[in-house]
């Protein structure tokens, strides 16, 4: 891999450098069996990048994947008298295409590993007008779990949720109006926590009733609020700490209160 990250480098760079490291395919060429058995270990430094510029790198990549090297080596064959294009890769054109693949896909989970990180540390807000909210896991509240994880994932911030990681794991919290009094607990059991109102759609309603009322411990209900919700990553001695704050008619805070 690093092989093959050196050659994309330069071949980033002006045209005499990518002509010199064509130059050098046979090089990485008959590396590419040690490559492919080879862990790839991320360089620090390419984090620091950030994921707009590693989605960038990648997405060139790709393209010169497809623009350059695979259409180098197609040609035109005359098939009872019809004109068709056909591939003509060699051995050495397919391992040029198997290492650029390799740090196309090298570029692309460092940017999503640095992009997850982004969203985990930023803090993230919502807004409602007269709704009736709930915080708990949705793993309680949601019918279909795996197709809620396929299409919400683990990170959302849209005009209907908010959804993350708690950082901790499983966990219980307290919600406490503006004056230290108590308005309901909540916990998790998938890791994730979320800040919906009670009408989204993809809300089993029974297993709301069953998490408001039998169970009230799960999930905090908070009724006709207006204002803003925003869920914060709070600095802490050992590890950092989710807290959801909101402010509006009904002002609320929450903080982790045991396991």
């Amino acid at each position: 891999m690093s092989v093959a990250l050196d050659v994309c480098e330069s071949l980033m760079g002006s045209d005499n450098k990518r002509d010199d490291s064509i130059k050098k395919t046979r090089y990485w060429i008959n590396r590419n069996k040690e490559l492919r058995e080879q862990k790839t270990f991320a360089k620090p430094e390419h984090y620091k990048l950030g994921a707009k510029e590693c989605y960038r790198r990648a997405n060139w990549l790709s393209d010169y994947r497809f623009n350059k090297i695979k259409y180098d080596d197609v040609i035109e064959l005359d098939i009872g008298g019809k004109v068709e294009k056909h591939e003509n890769y060699t051995d050495e054109t397919w391992n040029k295409i198997y290492l650029f693949e390799y740090a196309e896909e090298y570029w692309r989970s460092i940017a999503y590993e640095v992009e997850r990180k982004e969203q985990r540390e930023k803090p993230m807000h919502i807004h409602f007008e007269h709704k009736d909210i709930i915080i708990t896991d949705p793993c309680y509240i949601f019918s279909d779990w795996d197709k809620f994880l396929n299409t919400h994932g683990m990170y959302e911030e849209s005009e209907n949720m908010l959804l993350r990681d708690t950082i901790y794991g499983d966990w219980s919290c307290t919600t406490f109006d503006d004056r230290g009094g108590v308005i309901g607990r909540f916990c998790a059991d998938a890791g994730l926590v979320c800040v919906v109102p009670t009408d989204h759609p993809e809300i089993d309603p029974a297993r709301l009733k069953e998490h408001t009322v039998d169970k009230d411990w799960t999930a905090t209900l908070i009724k006709d609020f207006t204002g803003d919700v925003y869920i914060n990553r709070v600095p802490e001695d050992f590890e950092d700490a989710i807290e959801i704050e909101g402010k509006g008619n009904i002002n609320f805070s929450t903080r982790q209160t045991g396991l």
